[in-house]
């Protein structure tokens, strides 16, 4: 309830590993509120929620938020970054960089994960340098540096023309085919 009034009712929903699911509905229909909930960041009026085989009211939801990845085009990053050190602050989930937990390994991997969403060409370049199209895959790549279970996009081709939204969308899909189990939830008012 959001000032008296339903935002979600009668939802019974199954995210199995290696699932891709699309969320789509008008503005108001109440996405973002269900994302939050599978986010483990708000808890329903009523009803009962599992996320990753953790039940709220019954787990720690700090650790449940570990094991999910979550791009928005509202997320704020340190803009002077270079693209592979933004990617590494997914690792502990930080807007500010923890340098004493990065090493050669994660560095790799963060370069790594930059190939496989299709911004190699970016390794080095600051975040405030880049287009709406190359900030959402340095996001993307930033929410895969944890290893998450579950990817959670909320509408990630905002702000972004045809050929960048195709662009987008395919290095998705080849995420997709590169991490087999990753589950994915796309949120669109398209």
């Amino acid at each position: 309830l959001a000032d008296g009034k339903i935002i979600l009712d009668g939802i019974d929903w199954t995210i199995r590993p290696g699932e891709q699911w699309a969320l789509l509905g008008p503005n108001g229909a109440g996405k973002s509120t269900l994302l939050s909930i599978v986010r483990a960041l708000r808890h329903p009026s009523e009803g009962k929620v599992t996320v990753l085989g953790r039940r709220f009211g019954g787990a720690d939801l700090w650790p449940l938020r570990e094991l999910i990845g979550h791009v928005d085009s509202q997320q704020k990053v340190l803009e002077w970054m270079e693209a592979e050190d933004v990617v590494l602050t997914g690792l502990t989930g930080s807007i500010q960089p923890i340098w004493d937990r990065y090493g050669e390994a994660e560095t790799a991997r963060a370069k790594e994960l930059l190939g496989i969403v299709g911004a190699e060409n970016l390794i080095g370049r600051e975040f405030q340098t880049c287009s709406q199209g190359e900030k959402q895959r340095i996001r993307i790549a930033r929410a895969l540096m944890a290893d998450p279970a579950l990817l959670l996009l909320d509408e990630p081709t905002t702000g972004l023309d045809l050929p960048a939204r195709e662009a987008l969308l395919q290095a998705i899909s080849s995420l997709v085919s590169s991490h087999p189990n990753l589950a994915t939830v796309i949120v669109s008012h398209h």
